[in-house]
């Protein structure tokens, strides 16, 4: 979906707009793998939640937290 709207945009003479995703995911992993693939889609930056089924242990630990985060923006070839 994110190319087909990348390539609309573009066609409509609006190859400036960014396009914002969501790529979180269950694990900070797979979170990497979709940011990965949303930009080689077009995405110019994604948008990361914390998984909701992992909340309590990451919220409980706020290095746990700002890891998940930092990991994954590290790894983001667009901006987190």
């Amino acid at each position: 979906m994110t190319r087909v709207t990348r390539d609309a945009l573009d066609e409509c003479g609006l190859t400036e707009t960014p396009i914002l995703v969501g790529a979180g995911a269950p694990s900070t992993r797979e979170s990497i793998e979709i940011t990965k693939k949303c930009a080689a889609s077009g995405a110019d930056a994604v948008m990361i939640i914390p998984p909701g089924y992992y909340a309590g242990p990451l919220t409980a630990n706020r290095e746990a937290l700002k890891k998940f985060f930092v990991d994954i923006a590290a790894a983001s070839p667009v901006p987190v």
